[in-house]
């Protein structure tokens, strides 16, 4: 079987079922031993968002709200 084929396959599966996909894979292959490499601008911008949070820790959004404003910026437009 291609990936290419495999990717289709995958696609064509549920969110559910993608998302225990990604999961199995990354517990059978993922290496938790191997530093994650981020650039020193996302380290700054990491930075700034903690210190935005410390000085605010009440203007903040819950994981759902974040989730519908992603739906809406990818909802097709009429």
């Amino acid at each position: 079987m291609s990936i290419e084929t495999l990717m289709k396959q995958i696609e064509e599966l549920p969110e559910t079922e993608r998302e225990e996909l990604l999961d199995r894979l990354y517990d059978r292959y993922g290496d938790d031993e191997a530093p994650i490499q981020i650039s020193d601008e996302m380290k700054q911008l990491l930075d700034d968002r903690v210190a935005a949070y410390e000085a605010d820790p009440t203007n903040v959004r819950t994981w759902e709200q974040v989730m519908e404003s992603l739906r809406r910026k990818n909802e097709p437009a009429l």
